[in-house]
């Protein structure tokens, strides 16, 4: 049984050992809508930075590079295991990008950070014949316009159990 009241990142990895559970974290820019508080849902474009960049250029390699494998995931649960994640969003740095046309939030303008969220992917249910979602999104950001391909939900991913504020230049 998980005491999330009292749970810290480590206890979770803790918990996760003893029962044996499978978790993958993923590092990358973070999408989020423009307000403050937790958001429900993330775009998440996997990128792990290899030299040291402003977040400004890390934003515009990441999705240049990794664009075409931006996911849409839950994120407002997390809060059950990591109680002071409020508390964490709001010291985080972050710069602002505009969806062009189609978007996931009610404003199309989002932050945007460099952080990782694990998923447990101990349970991956798929049903036969379930295919993921796709959709293509327009994203502005510094003058730069780029298409993006986002998975929405992959089950295969997992359920985000963590999240973890990266630090870069910014």
């Amino acid at each position: 049984m998980i005491d999330s009241e009292n749970m810290s990142t480590s206890d979770y990895y803790d918990y996760a050992s003893r029962f044996q559970k499978k978790i993958e974290t993923v590092s990358g820019i973070i999408m989020y809508p423009d307000h403050e508080g937790i958001p429900q849902d993330v775009l998440l474009v996997p990128f792990k930075i290899t030299e040291e960049k402003s977040l400004e250029q890390t934003i515009i390699e990441a999705v240049r590079i990794h664009g075409d494998k931006t996911i849409f995931t839950y994120f407002q649960n997390i809060k059950w295991i990591m109680p002071d994640l409020d508390g964490q969003l709001k010291n985080w740095p972050f710069l602002k990008g505009t969806f062009i046309g189609q978007h996931y939030f009610m404003s199309p303008v989002v932050r945007l950070s460099y952080g990782a969220i694990t998923f447990d992917q101990t349970v991956i249910e798929q049903e036969p014949g379930e295919v993921d979602v796709h959709r293509q999104l327009c994203f502005e950001f510094c003058g730069h316009q780029f298409d993006i391909d986002v998975v929405e939900f992959p089950l295969q991913l997992g359920v985000p159990k963590l999240f973890t504020k990266l630090e870069i230049n910014t």
